[in-house]
């Protein structure tokens, strides 16, 4: 048998269906398992066993339409829904299982009512799509495989980060999904640990406005002195930009604390089983993106009518306020 998992989407919501590949995988005999994905969720699956073959959209819709034909796949499931997925499914002669997404419906139940319990999480709701093949979810956590070559030794990291470190990613799609820098500098002060800030290249400058704000420089003894008298700790180290996609994740992996946005590392670190504080701007936990199978502490402001503005999030605040990360109390405390 052959099945075909279609999920075209970004690296955290494809990870989010890695307990699907698996149970696939552990609940079916002799089934070779396929994904069509995104180039990004492509990477978070470029090292996963349980998968035969992963395909991207890189040579152009129709041969990856005549590629599948070829294939005569039993099985399709579909996480999408979408005008690609369905084309990619129709005349197969395969056994759809697709998820059906009321986007809208959804969309608006959240602003009626973002105070409501979040529905079952992603990894959840992508395994219940197959129930009808008498495939049961597991509860074990997400799956992320990292390259043994991008392992990152500790020794790469700067000698004050290598007996242990918080990360911050920085890394959204959207910015009414991060908080503004004065407020993420204010954050590390509260960490009060070595703080090594993740991201790629797009979040260097934010990265390094933060990471000046705490240097620490040879004539500034006086200054360290005041500094020990508050017991204050918190180093920053940029590393935005430094480190490719698995070796982010390595680093996440070998982390102590994990704190980051509605982004692709909260899955990340749950497949890590590490502990996760999430901070949400105009996005909410209805989405069904929240950390999986770890503990996890939310950050947001629940106090808000305009709160969610979108399932995504927009360049600025539509209404210019952004109270939704500025009014933000980061009450934690981490050993």
């Amino acid at each position: 048998m052959k099945a075909l998992i279609i999920h075209v989407a970004s690296a955290g919501e494809v990870i989010c269906s890695t307990p699907l590949i698996r149970i696939l995988k552990t609940q079916l005999d002799d089934i070779q398992r396929y994904y069509v994905t995104s180039t990004k969720g492509a990477s978070a699956l470029s090292e996963n066993p349980y998968l035969n073959k992963v395909y991207t959209m890189d040579n152009g819709y129709l041969k990856l339409w005549i590629e599948i034909r070829k294939q005569k796949f039993d099985m399709i499931v579909d996480l999408d829904a979408s005008p690609l997925s369905y084309g990619l499914s129709m005349l197969n002669g395969a056994q759809v299982y697709r998820m059906h997404r009321k986007k809208v419906a959804k969309w608006f139940r959240n602003r009626i009512n973002p105070d409501a319990e979040p529905p079952p999480h992603l990894a959840i709701q992508y395994m219940n799509v197959v129930a009808s093949a008498k495939v049961k979810p597991d509860d074990l956590q997400l799956d992320f495989f990292i390259a043994y070559t991008d392992i990152v030794p500790m020794d790469w990291l700067p000698q004050s980060f290598q007996k242990g470190y918080v990360v911050f990613c920085l890394p959204v799609q959207y910015a009414t999904r991060r908080l503004p820098v004065k407020r993420m500098i204010e954050l590390c002060d509260r960490i009060n640990k070595p703080v090594l800030l993740l991201g790629t290249k797009e979040d260097a400058i934010a990265g390094e406005q933060i990471e000046v704000f705490f240097e620490r420089k040879e004539n500034s003894t006086e200054w360290e002195e005041g500094l020990k008298e508050l017991n204050k700790k918190a180093i920053v180290y940029n590393s935005c930009g430094k480190f490719n996609f698995h070796q982010m994740a390595s680093i996440v992996k070998q982390a102590k604390y994990v704190f980051t946005f509605d982004n692709d590392f909260i899955p990340i670190a749950s497949a890590f089983r590490k502990e996760v504080f999430s901070i949400w701007g105009n996005t909410v936990l209805q989405s069904g993106r929240y950390p999986y199978q770890t503990k996890f502490t939310v950050f947001e402001n629940n106090k808000l009518s305009c709160r969610p503005c979108s399932d995504k999030g927009y360049a600025q605040c539509p209404l210019k306020h952004f109270k939704c990360m500025n009014e933000i109390v980061f009450d934690f405390y981490i050993a």
